[in-house]
C-alpha cells in the first residue's frame, strides 16, 4: 500500500512498437543512442497521481466494506428500512 500514497506516481508510459525518429532507413543502429533511466530515475521525473492512487486503494476496499455493511444491516432491521425509505425518496425527488 505504500506504493499507492497520495506524494507517488503508479502510472507509467506505454513504450512505442515504431522505431524511434532518429533510426535510420532500413533498421540500422539509431543516430543517438538514449541511455534507459532506472526505476528511481523515472519516478522522480513523474508528477504523483493521488486521485488514481485513491481509487485503487477505494477499489481494493469494496469488499471489506460490504462484509462490514452487512454485518450491521444484518442486526438492525429498522436500520435497513430507513435505507430502503431514503432510496425512495431520492429516485422520487431527484
Amino acid at each position: 500500500m505504500n506504493k499507492l500514497a497520495p506524494d507517488r506516481n503508479c502510472v507509467r508510459a506505454v513504450q512505442q512498437a515504431t522505431p524511434p525518429a532518429g533510426m535510420a532507413a532500413g533498421g540500422t543502429k539509431p543516430q543517438a543512442v538514449q541511455q534507459r533511466m532506472t526505476d528511481a530515475e523515472q519516478d522522480a521525473l513523474l508528477l504523483p497521481t493521488p486521485v488514481y492512487n485513491a481509487g485503487v486503494v477505494a477499489d481494493c476496499c469494496v469488499l471489506a466494506h460490504a462484509a462490514v455493511l452487512q454485518r450491521a444491516l444484518h442486526g438492525n432491521a429498522k436500520l435497513a428500512d430507513g435505507l430502503l425509505l431514503l432510496k425512495v425518496r431520492r429516485r422520487c425527488y431527484a
